[in-house]
């Protein structure tokens, strides 16, 4: 196995998904839209509950994702903020 080839246990690998897990592109391009709609002072009501509800997906994924990180960090005895910096995530 190279250098590049790095095995995963189960744990690892479940992990993993959790961290990789995002909105669909759709999703993601219908929240940047929304929020430049917001920052123009042009968002309806409609669009406006819209942007809240994408923004608690967003919010709920990064907390799942930052918790397997800090497991991942756990099981390979290493630093949260080492590790995000090794998966070059930047917590916000």
């Amino acid at each position: 196995m190279s250098e590049e080839e790095i095995a995963l246990t189960k744990d690892e690998s479940g992990l993993f998904e959790i961290i990789n897990q995002t909105l669909p592109e759709s999703q993601l391009l219908r929240w940047r839209e929304l929020i430049e709609l917001r920052d123009a002072e042009r968002l309806t009501d409609d669009q406006q509950t819209e942007l809240v509800e994408l923004g608690e997906q967003i919010e709920l994924l990064n907390a799942n994702r930052f918790r397997a990180i800090h497991e991942l960090a756990k099981l390979r005895d290493s630093d949260f903020s080492d590790l995000c910096h090794q998966l070059q995530i930047t917590p916000n």
